[in-house]
């Protein structure tokens, strides 16, 4: 993916704001999220799920996030993750009803 910075069985050291994240455990992609704060979200995932390398790429807009999020998600379909639905309206009026 490119764009992405890369840690193999490490975790950043600092909190550069939010952005999409891949986790990988044994070279096969797990989970697949957004967050306005890297650092803590990664550090609770900790618990969750059991990873050895991280991919990030940093996202500052929330609607870029989302798209961005969908479109690895429906794409790759991680194991953890659910899929969504691939059309934006359609999540925004299941939100809004």
């Amino acid at each position: 993916m490119r764009g992405w910075a890369v840690y193999d069985g490490g975790f950043p050291k600092w909190d550069f704001g939010g952005g999409v994240y891949a986790l990988y455990r044994g070279g096969s992609l797990v989970y697949v999220g957004r967050t306005g704060n890297m650092r803590s979200r990664l550090q609770a995932h900790r618990r969750r799920f059991r990873f050895d390398a991280i991919k990030i790429a940093r996202v500052r807009e929330t609607a870029e996030q989302r798209l961005l999020e969908r479109k690895l998600i429906n794409r790759l379909r991680p194991v953890s993750n659910r899929a969504l639905v691939p059309d934006l309206n359609a999540v925004w009026w299941y939100r809004n009803r």
